[in-house]
């Protein structure tokens, strides 16, 4: 076991093999480790998941070739979902993974983010904590607006590190702050029906929802917003010009008979 006299990261990295463990763990931004995540959405058919990653100096120093197998975790993840991997240094990455629909975007981001069954146990068989981490979105097309509405929960009371007897040795709080961002052409709203929703920042313009996570509890968020239905407005486009044809082939009164006189 760890010696107490460890630092908090390193103890933490010694009991669970953390690099498995924030892999697990989608949005983990201060403390030991810096991970910042915003979905951006571009236009309903366009948009990425970003990620930023900076590891904490020491944690870098002590981490050795753990951290270097979890970053190499993740460019191989994000490589294999169309995304690409940018490194900043031997500490710090930025990850992109493009999306084309609000489906895809939960698709990728649950198979980024759950963990695999092969993962769940480090190399000696200690056995990691549960983390439970589910995006969805749901949307309705209207004739010239797609309606979607996003929910995220998150689940990471088993983070903290605890002793044989049950007793707190670290708690999450003091390791990790955790946000998720979410970009929206036309700015969004966070549901507020029920009382368990966490409840975001809106940026000046709108266009951004900033939600502060607690780290060591359940987390439940909700956003709706609306975007063009390019589809309906290709639609109504086209009418429109065959409309404008059929009136310019067939002006109005064009066809009505001569009278004649009786």
């Amino acid at each position: 076991m760890p010696s107490p006299s460890l630092h908090p990261c390193l103890r933490w990295l010694f009991q669970w093999r953390m690099g498995l463990v924030l892999l697990f763990a989608p949005l983990l931004l201060t403390g030991c480790v810096d991970y910042g995540i915003n979905i951006h959405f571009h236009h309903p058919n366009r948009g990425e998941i970003v990620q930023h990653i900076q590891l904490g100096e020491r944690l870098s120093s002590l981490g050795g070739v753990a951290i270097q197998d979890w970053l190499q975790t993740i460019e191989h993840r994000s490589r294999s979902l169309g995304g690409k991997v940018k490194r900043l240094s031997d500490q710090e990455m930025i990850v992109q993974i493009p999306f084309g629909s609000s489906d895809e975007l939960a698709t990728k981001f649950n198979q980024f983010f759950h963990p695999a069954a092969q993962d769940r146990s480090n190399a000696e068989g200690t056995t990691l904590p549960e983390i439970d981490s589910h995006l969805s979105v749901s949307h309705s097309n209207f004739l010239l607006l797609e309606r979607d509405h996003l929910t995220y929960d998150l689940d990471v009371r088993s983070l903290g590190v605890t002793a044989a007897d049950g007793n707190v040795l670290v708690s999450p709080t003091s390791l990790i702050a955790l946000e998720f961002r979410l970009n929206t052409p036309w700015g969004a709203q966070s549901s507020i029906a029920a009382p368990d929703v966490l409840q975001p920042i809106a940026s000046p313009d709108g266009t951004q929802l900033l939600w502060r996570l607690v780290p060591g509890d359940k987390n439940h968020l909700e956003a709706t917003f609306w975007m063009p239905n390019w589809l309906g407005i290709g639609t109504v486009i086209i009418l429109l010009v065959v409309g404008l044809g059929i009136y310019l082939k067939y002006p109005r009164g064009a066809n009505k008979p001569v009278a004649t006189p009786g």
